[in-house]
C-alpha cells in the first residue's frame, strides 16, 4: 500500500493538473492488473479488499 502512495505522489509531482486525471487513471489501471504469484503471498490479506475497488 505504501508503495501506491508514492506512486501517487509521484503522479502528482510530475504532471501538470490536466494530465493528472490521466495519469490516475493510468496508475489505477495498472493496479487492478491481476498481481504475479509471488506478490500475491505478500499482500493475501488486502486482496478481498482491493478485488471490490
Amino acid at each position: 500500500m505504501k508503495k501506491t502512495v508514492f506512486q501517487v505522489q509521484e503522479v502528482f509531482a510530475n504532471t501538470r493538473e490536466s494530465e493528472r486525471k490521466q495519469a490516475l487513471n493510468r496508475l489505477l489501471n495498472q493496479l487492478r492488473t491481476p498481481v504475479p504469484p509471488k506478490e500475491d503471498v505478500r499482500c493475501s490479506s488486502r486482496a478481498p479488499r482491493s478485488t471490490a475497488v
